[in-house]
């Protein structure tokens, strides 16, 4: 979900989020794609914060997580640079 809601913050309000979930034999992946090419950066937040926790939330959850760069098609022949992020987590 916080991969999601920060997809949200990056993507028009008329455009889809792209999402997949891939369950595996022995992990499930999800990724999501946003509109930013900026790299995520895990940040440590005061407890005042009211945002600013999701990867620190997905760092200490999941067995591994990333991101890659992509470029995507807007659907009206412009290309936006972006980036998938991703986590697995694999089954105990």
């Amino acid at each position: 979900m916080e991969l999601f809601s920060n997809a949200l913050r990056f993507c028009p309000p008329d455009r889809l989020i792209p999402t997949r979930w891939m369950l595996y034999e022995d992990r499930l992946r999800v990724e999501v794609d946003d509109a930013s090419a900026q790299e995520p950066v895990v940040t440590i937040t005061s407890d005042e914060a009211e945002n600013g926790r999701g990867l620190v939330l997905v760092t200490f959850l999941a067995d591994k997580w990333g991101s890659s760069h992509r470029v995507f098609n807007d659907g009206s022949g412009n290309y936006i640079a972006g980036k998938t992020v991703w986590f697995e987590l694999h089954r105990a």
